[in-house]
């Protein structure tokens, strides 16, 4: 059976298309020059470079081996190089969200406010708003507000959200804007080099994994930071919705990833609610450390 997308799954799978694989493979790179081998180096690429899922990874093959299907049977290529990829697996249980530990952050923070000011200021602007690293390199100039706070950045979703700030970070952003080489264009971040063109996602990456080496510790990705960013507001008890919000997730269901330790309290207070309406039955047997409730008939004359 031939499988089908909806058209908002089919308008994803050409951003994806456009902005994951163009900063891999050339953006000029004919589809008859794709082999197997190239593609599982990719999907290897999004997994250890970019930190993507293993979930995301599974979207990401079907819908690579959905295009180059597609491709041969409209005569495009004479073979199909994604035919054999394999779906990463997927485990029952996912692996818990790797944030980057506080106190490598504050290492990161202290060393590029020591010696580049255009670094700390994306990365503590990173660290406050958790926004993802390909909106944070496409901050423009007039979608930030220095006075309130904010910042509207065009998110995952094709849709613009504001992401909140402090005013330490509002005064770190305007040292770094008043220090910006003079250019044409209204990007906030700037590469370091003439003619001073908007920073892209690859080198914010780049810049990160040098930062890292420097300091002798793990090589992480910004998509990290992001986490690190949820698991530091979980960990001051927030709610998931109050998570959810500042991260601008879509579902709570993201935001629920940051605190397993909530999720174990909210089944608690569904067995308190169980035992209200029942007071009288007894628990059962205990399962992965949890009591369980013994349900009975009850006859009623």
């Amino acid at each position: 059976m031939a499988t089908s997308y909806s058209p908002a799954t089919k308008k994803n799978f050409g951003i994806f298309l456009r902005q994951t694989m163009t900063s891999y493979f050339s953006a000029m790179r004919p589809l008859t020059d794709f082999t197997h081998s190239d593609l599982v180096r990719f999907i290897s690429y999004c997994e250890n470079e970019r930190g993507v899922s293993r979930a995301s990874l599974r979207q990401y093959t079907a819908f690579l081996r959905a295009f180059f299907k597609w491709c041969n049977q409209s005569g495009y290529t004479e073979v199909d190089p994604a035919k054999s990829l394999m779906s990463p697996k997927v485990t029952q249980r996912p692996d818990p969200v790797r944030g980057i530990p506080t106190h490598h952050l504050r290492k990161m923070l202290d060393y590029t406010e020591q010696c580049n000011l255009r670094n700390y200021a994306l990365l503590l602007f990173m660290s406050v708003t958790g926004c993802r690293v390909s909106a944070a390199s496409k901050l423009e100039w007039s979608r930030l507000n220095l006075e309130t706070y904010r910042a509207q950045v065009f998110e995952k979703g094709q849709r613009w959200v504001y992401y909140e700030f402090d005013s330490y970070t509002a005064d770190v952003l305007a040292h770094w804007l008043q220090s910006r080489p003079a250019v044409d264009h209204d990007y906030v971040w700037t590469s370091e080099r003439q003619p001073y063109g908007p920073i892209k996602p690859a080198s914010i990456r780049q810049m990160l994994q040098k930062v890292c080496d420097h300091l002798k510790i793990p090589r992480y990705t910004p998509h990290q930071i992001r986490h690190s960013v949820g698991e530091m507001l979980a960990s001051h008890y927030h709610s998931e919705l109050a998570v959810a919000s500042a991260l601008n997730h879509q579902d709570l269901k993201s935001a629920r990833h940051y605190m397993p330790r909530r999720l174990q309290e909210t089944y608690q207070l569904r067995q308190e609610i169980v035992a209200t309406i029942y007071p009288d039955r007894e628990c059962g047997p205990t399962i992965e450390g949890r009591k369980t409730i013994v349900p009975y008939l009850r006859i009623v004359d």
